[in-house]
């Protein structure tokens, strides 16, 4: 590599490890300080009735919203509160009682910009918003309408129905009637959120040996928070914030390479912060090794296989904008030859075809923006692109993959599975319906240069399409064509 390149790659190191800086400060400055919900939130009523339905859709809505933060038991003690300056508050705290429904509601719908909680007003329509206040406020320990339910202090979750005093096992008459009358026609709906079905759980508990005046009503025997819990990680639900930019299920753990998606299950590690109304998140991997590749033709090397991601989402107009940067200083870390790797073939490095090896990545491998409009509950449309991008052709790129985590080398198959995840000109438009996604890119389709650090942009000579089925959180299944002029 000569020197100019690598005077061109120290100096946009350096602009890089800059600007993460300037975020970071920004992100700790904008997280100082809390902000209310005003007084006339107060008086705000509930027009969901607080049955066991709803409260359960409230849950099925909590769980990919806001457990990242608060935690699967509104305890707030998870590894994402840890990284934030102010602490999510604890759902099931004595705080929490001095709260009105239409206060909790509020603080849904707009969230706190200063403390780091995003608003939800663009993600959940009206209804669900109080069927996620009726379910905080089960957390907070809160029976249905606001009486106080008993609290087993030692074991630290709710009691059982079957513990609880008749009086706490009832539900006025006069509400669960007019409860029905208001939720009647979204009664089936109401359990669905981004094609996910939670159940009811409204079986009753067996009636008391005195025959109980308030018979029908019993609380049903799920109270116990602690088999709520356990019942909840059984779904293995999507725990970070949701986005519209993630598929069916809005997941940002869906959030593959380029436009492509991945099972909402996948597991992310990441840091992530809330300034203001953006939500940005860095996550990325370093692999400091030696590696040794046996046999007549393998060698033994020092390397760095490395990457660094960031992304910023934010509403602009109808739809969602998120802005993409994906980084490597492997130009810098590749060690003479390439990366040793038996049996990789496919393009060149320092003038020689690789064999046996597998070159670094780029310097820029992603530089690229997204826009997605919501055109009704289940359909979307996404217009992606950028001077650097990724077409839609072929399934997650491999270091996108969970895979990765745990082996960052390049497989052996990389040059032909994911020859296209570093594009120098893309364009791609989008629609989701449902569990399908359907795409169609323009792009330049010459593989990149030698120059690592630089960008070589042409013209969209090439296209493919692509289709998703997502039937599932944990499956995500692709076929896709593609024409290129120079593969």
């Amino acid at each position: 590599m000569n020197k100019h390149i690598r005077r061109t790659i120290a100096g946009l190191s350096i602009v890089m490890l800059a600007s993460l800086y300037l975020i970071s400060v920004g992100v700790a400055a904008a997280h100082e300080g809390h902000s209310h919900a005003p007084a006339s939130a107060k008086k705000l009523k509930n027009p969901v009735a607080a049955t066991e339905e709803n409260i359960a859709a409230g849950r099925a809505l909590y769980t990919p919203h806001c457990a990242t933060c608060h935690g699967e038991d509104g305890k707030a003690k998870t590894d994402m509160a840890s990284t934030m300056k102010v602490k999510p508050t604890d759902l099931t705290s004595h705080a929490m009682h001095g709260l009105t429904e239409g206060e909790v509601y509020w603080v849904i719908t707009n969230g706190i910009k200063k403390g780091g909680m995003p608003l939800f007003k663009a993600k959940m329509n009206d209804r669900e918003r109080w069927q996620t206040t009726l379910y905080v406020r089960r957390l907070a320990g809160l029976h249905m309408q606001g009486t106080p339910r008993r609290r087993d202090e030692h074991a630290g979750h709710n009691m059982p129905a079957a513990e609880m005093p008749a009086a706490h096992q009832h539900i006025d008459q006069t509400d669960q009637k007019q409860g029905a009358d208001q939720t009647a026609p979204g009664k089936q709906d109401s359990m669905r959120r981004q094609g996910h079905t939670m159940p009811s759980q409204t079986q009753p508990t067996e009636q008391p040996a005195n025959g109980d005046a308030h018979k029908g009503h019993a609380m049903p025997a799920d109270h116990n928070m602690a088999a709520m819990d356990a019942e909840r990680a059984g779904h293995n639900m999507m725990n970070m914030t949701s986005t519209v930019t993630g598929g069916p299920f809005h997941s940002m753990q869906a959030i593959g390479s380029g436009t492509s998606l991945q099972p909402a299950s996948t597991t992310m590690s990441a840091w992530h912060f809330m300034p203001d109304d953006w939500m940005l998140m860095v996550h990325g991997n370093l692999a400091i090794t030696y590696n040794q590749q046996g046999g007549p033709r393998g060698v033994g090397k020092a390397e760095s296989m490395n990457w660094l991601m960031v992304m910023a989402e934010h509403d602009a107009g109808p739809g969602r904008l998120m802005l993409r940067g994906m980084f490597s200083a492997e130009p810098l870390t590749t060690p003479h030859g390439g990366f040793p790797l038996l049996f990789q073939t496919g393009e060149t490095y320092h003038g020689r075809p690789d064999i046996d090896a597998q070159h670094p990545h780029n310097l820029f491998m992603e530089l690229a923006a997204s826009y997605t409009v919501p055109l009704a509950e289940k359909v979307s449309f996404q217009i992606y692109g950028g001077p650097v991008a990724e077409p839609a052709l072929g399934p997650v790129a491999f270091m996108h993959r969970a895979s990765a985590s745990e082996n960052p080398a390049a497989p052996i198959g990389h040059h032909w599975q994911d020859s296209t995840h570093i594009t120098f000109g893309v364009v791609t438009g989008a629609l989701t319906a449902g569990p399908i996604k359907v795409e169609v890119s323009g792009f330049h389709g010459a593989e990149p240069g030698e120059n690592r650090a630089g960008i070589q942009l042409g013209k969209l000579d090439s296209y493919s399409f692509r289709t998703w089925f997502i039937p599932t959180q944990n499956w995500a299944m692709q076929f896709s064509y593609g024409h290129l002029t120079k593969p």
